[in-house]
């Protein structure tokens, strides 16, 4: 990790940083274009997250993605499948929420009003309405 990043470790942790590990960034890229949310949601590392072990996830021996999380909450057997899949589910939303956040902000020709409607109404219909270009 480049040093500027470990001198500011306590910060990125407060801010729950977007950080992603295990992957490229072409594979960021096809995730995003391709709506691939799963995808991008299991290379995320979530900085805030507490271990059932005890250890945090910030901790520079660890710093492990979501998936590699998941994997090592089924071997200490401390978690149930439900937690395991409803840390995946809330990182998910909260990754969204962010992309929805910046994707507003970046355009002036998209009336917002159907927009947000569509998007207030689920968040899981984001995929949906990406798709569609929103028309």
């Amino acid at each position: 990790m480049p040093q500027n990043f470990e001198d500011n470790i306590e910060r990125y942790n407060e801010c729950r940083a977007t950080i992603f590990g295990d992957c490229e960034q072409g594979d960021l890229f096809y995730w995003l274009m391709g709506t691939k949310w799963d995808g991008l949601t299991s290379s995320f590392v979530d900085l805030q997250y507490i271990i059932s072990d005890g250890r945090t996830n910030c901790a520079v021996d660890t710093r492990m993605t979501v998936k590699q999380v998941a994997d090592h909450e089924r071997k200490l057997r401390n978690k149930t499948e439900d937690d395991i899949c409803a840390h995946h589910v809330n990182v998910k939303e909260m990754l969204l929420r962010s992309i929805k956040f910046h994707y507003r902000s970046g355009s002036e020709k998209v009336d917002w009003r159907k927009y947000n409607a569509g998007l207030q109404a689920n968040i899981r219909d984001f995929e949906t309405l990406v798709s569609k270009k929103l028309s």
